[in-house]
């Protein structure tokens, strides 16, 4: 699992662009990446409890389980800003087009 985990962080970091400050870091394009690694995070932390008991002890195991609640507030955080620009760009007509 550890191995798993270093090879998902690498493939995030790929191709990132390290400048002091970005004005677009909240841009849509940008916190749909973030939300599908938050998303990928989510599935494996679920996924863990379908695994081998023995495997407690592993790194990979034990860092998804210290990161279990702030993953889904990471999630619920991006998915709330989303919903607030659109708000803030549409008006009450917006909420009043939900179920």
């Amino acid at each position: 699992m550890l191995i798993f985990l270093a090879a998902l962080l690498l493939l995030c970091l790929w191709g990132v662009d390290f400048k002091p400050f970005q004005s677009d870091y909240l841009s849509i394009r940008k916190t749909t990446a973030i939300k599908g690694i938050f998303t990928v995070l989510i599935f494996l932390s679920h996924a863990k409890g379908y695994g081998d008991p023995t495997l407690t002890g592993d790194p990979g195991v034990r860092i998804l389980s210290f990161l279990g609640q702030l993953v889904v507030v990471m999630i619920f955080f991006y998915s709330g800003f989303g919903i607030m620009k659109q708000f803030e760009k549409r008006g009450d007509g917006y909420v009043k087009s939900f179920p």
